[in-house]
């Protein structure tokens, strides 16, 4: 750690500590697995000073999966704005990358609303913070009624030519406009570390290039498990972005004729030799864990760094997918055991 670095990240790295203690502890995880009643959970997650100023105007009786998703899912957005408060302007320059993860968030949100108006979309408890950073106008998104009335709300918007191009496709589907937008994030991040100092480029390389990787593993595990798709349209689905994961091991993996080469090849590579893919642990959730221990691995580390950033929103983002499979398994009356087996198994995501 240099002593720039320290002087630029204290306020910043002492904040994201405090807003790290308020997380939920394994004590209240074990609480909240002992609930009967999704109503019951919900209500005391009301308590909770974090969640408290959240959900107080939602009636636990009549919650319902999508709304406590949706709630969850943007919750991060005032923690953004205290940090983006506390944050200089190399810093903000990240967090204002960063935020294209909640406006993709958010166009999905009203595509899928688009499609089936009983979503919910409201967004007030957070709009402020949200409009604050975004050019969005969700007011008008709201209104549309076809995709290309959607597409053209977006002018002057960075994601108004990614999302056109996805329209020109023969019988562009929800899936590929999704997909469009999650690879046009990807593409704009790694595009974009070249413009930080050395060191901030090195861990954006890390940690995003660690990310692709690993998604691009997921993507064609799960195009050849869950999926009748063929090897070139894998291809399609795949960022186009290479770190550790070299173009010729992907050309083999998306080419092996079963699941269990696909496997056996994933474990030869770099990943491979660090991580055991052929373990009983499913795919899906090994791919998690790799992610949690390089964000965590870095956050511990180096905390006066753009990990404290990552960092933080990694475990609130984890904190988020632990909840919603909570109360899953308590409205599907899962044993505690297996509730809490379920939250311990849960990462953040990729």
């Amino acid at each position: 750690m240099t002593g720039g670095n320290l002087l630029a990240y204290s306020a910043l790295t002492t904040k994201i500590k405090a807003m790290h203690s308020k997380l939920l502890t394994n004590e209240q995880y074990e609480e909240l697995a002992h609930f009967t009643t999704v109503a019951d959970a919900f209500a005391y997650l009301q308590k909770l000073p974090y969640y408290e100023e959240l959900f107080a105007d939602i009636d636990p009786s009549t919650i319902h999966r999508g709304q406590i998703e949706w709630l969850l899912n943007f919750s991060t957005y005032s923690d953004f704005s205290k940090i983006y408060c506390f944050a200089q302007k190399r810093q903000r320059k990240y967090l204002n990358l960063y935020f294209m993860r909640y406006e993709i968030q958010t166009l999905k949100r009203y595509m899928r609303a688009m499609l089936d108006p009983r979503q919910s979309t409201s967004i007030s408890v957070i709009e402020n913070d949200f409009e604050k950073h975004s050019k969005i106008d969700t007011q008008k998104l709201s209104q549309t009624t076809t995709m290309e009335e959607f597409i053209n709300c977006l002018k002057g918007t960075i994601y108004y030519a990614p999302l056109l191009k996805v329209s020109t496709l023969d019988n562009a589907a929800l899936f590929d406009y999704e997909m469009g937008l999650d690879l046009f994030y990807f593409a704009s991040i790694w595009k974009a570390k070249d413009s930080y100092s050395k060191k901030e480029c090195a861990y954006i390389t890390e940690s995003y290039g660690s990310r692709i990787d690993l998604l691009n593993m997921l993507w064609i595990y799960r195009c050849k498990s869950y999926y009748s798709v063929s090897s070139a349209s894998i291809y399609t689905f795949l960022i186009p972005v290479n770190y550790k994961l070299k173009k010729s091991e992907i050309k083999n993996i998306v080419e092996a004729p079963t699941i269990e080469d696909t496997i056996s090849l994933i474990s030869k590579t770099r990943y491979g030799k660090h991580f055991d893919f052929t373990s009983k642990m499913p795919f899906e959730e090994q791919c998690n864990h790799i992610m949690d221990e390089i964000i965590f691995k870095d956050f511990k580390e180096s905390p006066y760094s753009l990990a404290a950033i990552n960092g933080y929103f990694h475990m609130k983002n984890s904190e988020s997918a632990k909840i919603i499979t909570a109360l899953e398994c308590i409205r599907y009356q899962y044993s505690p055991e297996k509730t809490l087996q379920y939250i311990n198994g849960k990462g953040s995501g990729i």
